[in-house]
């Protein structure tokens, strides 16, 4: 199935968490575009950090999201994805939570 954002955070926290269980090397996660504002922003990283995840990854599209590897792709503007980035390192508990932000921009703008 492509990547298209169509799991929960919930969902993906639940999966996140069996795989964390399961294995005995750090686990970085999907947040895809950070499942909503920033209240959920917030609640992503806190919600990962609670189930061992040790980083997660969000993208600068704008949701929906569509798969990397398809046309029609849009990024928010680069202010706001600061913005979030900034707000989930502000979420995190543990200092050692990684958080990468990452950009379609390239592909979106040239």
């Amino acid at each position: 199935m492509p990547d298209i954002g169509l799991i929960t955070l919930n969902e993906q926290v639940a999966r996140v968490k069996m795989i964390c269980e399961a294995v005995a090397v750090p686990v970085l996660a999907d947040a895809d575009t950070g499942y909503g504002n920033a209240i959920n922003l917030m609640r992503a990283v806190r919600e990962m950090e609670a189930v061992g995840t040790a980083g997660i990854h969000i993208e600068d599209q704008v949701t929906p999201k569509r798969c990397g590897h398809y046309e029609g792709k849009e990024v928010v503007d680069r202010r706001e994805f600061v913005k979030r980035s900034r707000l989930l390192a502000a979420a995190r508990r543990d200092a050692d939570f990684v958080i990468i932000a990452r950009t379609d921009a390239r592909a979106v703008m040239g």
